[in-house]
């Protein structure tokens, strides 16, 4: 089986776990997010219910306005707030967030994106579809109950071999396993060895920690469907699966690898198929594990973080295990990075960051290290909070923003000028020696305020097409006072 993969990708994630990696202090106290009630791989919710997110065209948290009160979030722009209610959210442009109530769903507790709709699950074990239209976007006035699926508990998907075709897997809440197609037409009683205690794309742990697995696309083409098939595997606890790879934890803490390991990039990527299991006797106290693109990362009970290659024809029972981080309490992994949070609070990034996907302020394409996350940082002004289109970046303790985020709301004009590359802010004032007139030339950050230089320690910048400004010193130089109040990532503006 061939797989399309960046050219690069083998090899900076087998470079990246080739030697120790310790977790670095952090630069400066605002590297400290404080109070984050619960976080995913790019999406965070902050102790006041306030919805950040990044990546993409945010490279640092960025408050999803008109959304409080939150208390889990799920793909797809959906949200389920304190009291239960599920909300849906998107952008409509750069800057223009809509924000509305779904009254059909309820305690939402799982959303599976099918392709052709998302199927969403609430507590209580009800099921719901919500199609998408020709065009992909999700129609939210033909959400449909799926009668035929009641006390639901879990929800997973995989390929079948050869043909491609996704099958769905429920879970009920009494161990029995059911299974349909995409559309739904067919949902049939599943034959397993007993009672299911969880599932995992085509794999399903039975209550006994034995390992049933079905067959699909790349990880299981040994698999066979009369009589199920039993990996040789006992006393599971824990299975995840990247429908490539799959790992496993045993009631002693123990490693397990079976599935594939690639070689080769690009169009070139070829998967070698290891049919039995494996104990991986590098590491031990395994608490959690993550495929993350081409490496194994697990997340061990005394708040270790290690990762090996799985970048190669075979992974040896003794393979080597780096250690990235120490001191953590929980991990969120996307298919290529990981968020890491500290026992302080803190979160950090590690893996690919082509998209900003670790929201570290920068687009470098993989962190070797682990980086430290930027602050999700509330603006104030005047006691209101300031809606910004991208988040504030932190850079040597200097709080940036975009260029017209909080300036004209100073009472400021803000023009850009697209072939010297100069932004000018102006503020007029009582008398002409009040006024005040700020140039920045980009890509140097030469700065002059009323034809005078000012020189920073770190200079305004561009990311990603976007402007980024000094904002307690324009601020102050627009006649403003700005105060940064730590204990909640606050900066406070009045003028």
């Amino acid at each position: 089986m061939i797989l399309k993969r960046t050219a690069m990708l083998g090899i900076v994630l087998g470079a990246a776990l080739t030697g120790t990696a310790v977790l670095p202090a952090f630069a400066d106290e605002t590297s400290t997010p404080a109070g984050i009630k619960d976080f995913q791989a790019q999406s965070l919710i902050k102790a006041d219910g306030t919805y950040w997110e990044w990546g993409g065209n945010h490279p640092a948290p960025t408050q999803v306005p008109g959304l409080n009160e939150v208390a889990a979030s799920f793909e797809n722009g959906l949200v389920v707030k304190e009291d239960q209610s599920v909300w849906h959210w998107e952008y409509k442009n750069a800057t223009t967030v809509v924000v509305e109530e779904i009254p059909s769903l309820h305690q939402l507790c799982q959303v599976l994106d099918i392709g052709n709709a998302l199927i969403a699950l609430e507590q209580g074990g009800n099921v719901y579809t919500i199609p998408r239209n020709e065009e992909g976007k999700l129609n939210w006035n033909m959400i449909a109950a799926v009668d035929k699926l009641k006390d639901i508990s879990a929800i997973s998907s995989y390929y079948t071999e050869p043909q491609g075709k996704m099958m769905l897997l429920f879970l009920k809440k009494d161990g029995s396993l059911w299974s349909s197609d995409e559309n739904l037409q067919s949902i049939n009683p599943v034959k397993t060895a007993g009672n299911v205690k969880s599932i995992n794309g085509n794999y399903v742990l039975l209550a006994d920690g034995t390992v049933q697995v079905f067959p699909a696309m790349g990880n299981a083409s040994w698999a066979t469907v009369t009589p199920p098939t039993i990996l040789p595997l006992k006393d599971i606890q824990l299975i995840k699966t990247n429908r490539i790879s799959n790992a496993a934890v045993d009631g002693q803490h123990r490693l397990w690898f079976w599935g594939n390991t690639l070689t080769g990039v690009s169009d070139g990527t070829v998967l070698h198929e290891h049919k039995t299991p494996v104990m991986l006797n590098g590491i031990r106290n395994v608490k959690e594990v993550f495929l993350v693109e081409r490496s194994l990362v697990v997340l061990t009970h005394d708040g270790k973080v290690y990762g090996t290659s799985l970048d190669g024809e075979s992974l040896p029972a003794n393979a080597k295990f780096s250690l990235l981080a120490s001191d953590i309490r929980e991990v969120a992994a996307g298919g290529r990075h990981i968020i890491m949070q500290t026992n302080t609070g803190a979160l950090w990034g590690w893996g690919i960051n082509k998209l900003a996907e670790q929201g570290t302020g920068d687009y470098e394409y993989m962190h070797h290290m682990p980086v430290p996350m930027q602050p999700p940082v509330t603006v104030v002004l005047n006691g209101q909070p300031v809606a910004l289109n991208n988040g504030v970046i932190i850079r040597h303790s200097q709080a940036f923003v975009p260029i017209r985020s909080v300036f004209e709301q100073l009472g400021a004009k803000v023009d850009w000028d697209v072939n010297s590359k100069t932004v000018t802010i102006s503020k007029s004032g009582t008398t002409a020696a009040d006024a005040v007139t700020i140039k920045i030339q980009f890509p140097q950050g030469t700065t002059m305020v009323n034809g005078k230089a000012s020189v920073f320690d770190t200079a305004p910048f561009n990311l990603s097409a976007t402007s980024y400004l000094p904002l307690r010193f324009i601020s102050e130089s627009l006649g403003a006072k700005v105060e940064w109040i730590k204990e909640d990532n606050r900066i406070a503006i009045t003028n």
